[in-house]
Order: C-alpha cells, then sequence, then structure tokens
C-alpha cells in the first residue's frame, strides 16, 4: 500500500540531520500531497546522493521519486541481466531501460547514468515497485515506441 506524505516541515528522524538550503528548497517544491512508492528513508536517500556533485541541482523531487518508482518497477526485467544467484544490482543498466528512463524523465543520460550509480543499492533493497494508472499509461505509451529497424526482434513487430 502507497505511503502518503504531507511535506509542511521536516519532521521524524531526519529531522536532526541539519538539511542544507538546497534540500529544504526541493521538499518545500515537492507537492504538499504525493504517493510514494518506496519507503526508503531520507537520510539514506541523500547520504547516497551525496558523492555526486550537482545531481540534486539537476533533477526535481518529482522526478527523483518517479527514478526510484521506475526502476523499482523494472526489477524483474533488470533481474534478466544479472548473473544466476546474484544479489546484487546490475552494475550499468541495460541500454535500452536508460534511454526509457531518458525519455520517461526527461532528465540528460549523463545524470540517469549517474541516478542509477547513487541509487541501485536502493532499489535493489526495495524489491518491485508499482506505478498509478496515470504513470503506466505513460510507461505504456514511453515503452511502446518503435524501436529501430535493427532493433526490432522479426518482421511482424
Amino acid at each position: 500500500m502507497p505511503l502518503t506524505c504531507r511535506w509542511p516541515s521536516i519532521h521524524g528522524p531526519w529531522a536532526r540531520l541539519s538539511p542544507t538550503p538546497l534540500v529544504l528548497r526541493a521538499l518545500s517544491s515537492f507537492p504538499h500531497h504525493t504517493t510514494i512508492m518506496l519507503s526508503i528513508p531520507l537520510a539514506n536517500l541523500l547520504s547516497s546522493l551525496a558523492p555526486y556533485n550537482g545531481l540534486l541541482e539537476s533533477c526535481s523531487v518529482e522526478q527523483l521519486n518517479l527514478f526510484l518508482r521506475l526502476t523499482s518497477h523494472l526489477r524483474p526485467e533488470l533481474d534478466l541481466h544479472i548473473p544466476l544467484r546474484s544479489l546484487e544490482p546490475p552494475h550499468r543498466l541495460p541500454q535500452y531501460i536508460h534511454i526509457f528512463l531518458v525519455e520517461m524523465l526527461q532528465l540528460d543520460g549523463t545524470i540517469i547514468l549517474q541516478l542509477w550509480d547513487a541509487l541501485k543499492t536502493l532499489v535493489w533493497s526495495q524489491g518491485t515497485g508499482r506505478l498509478s494508472e496515470e504513470e503506466m499509461d505513460q510507461f505504456d505509451r514511453v515503452g511502446s515506441k518503435t524501436l529501430r529497424k535493427e532493433e526490432k526482434l522479426g518482421e511482424s513487430i
């Protein structure tokens, strides 16, 4: 069941973190009522993103939230790209998933690479996520775009 959060101010265990002005600005821009499908502690999220200079400034909280939910939703597909019995996420996203995320999130490909590198362990620890109906419609629209001729599996596809 999705967790519904309201962000009028910062409360809970992360209130002790003394968030930077950038984090406070990002949280204040977050919709006052939004559905978050993953339960990742904010402190873990911020510490995973901290080593990547400029990454927080390059995407909105909504894009970050959607990235987490999309990659979690794509977990069964990503499982196909790891060695059998491996418990680790793939080191890199497959190219077709990378391109899909670039189009879905309207972010530069470098940002998607950095987001995956920073957050893959958190995504992997969450299991498979769910998307809203509206997001599933967008997922289907973007994911169903015609592939290049050399990427088609057969003439009838």
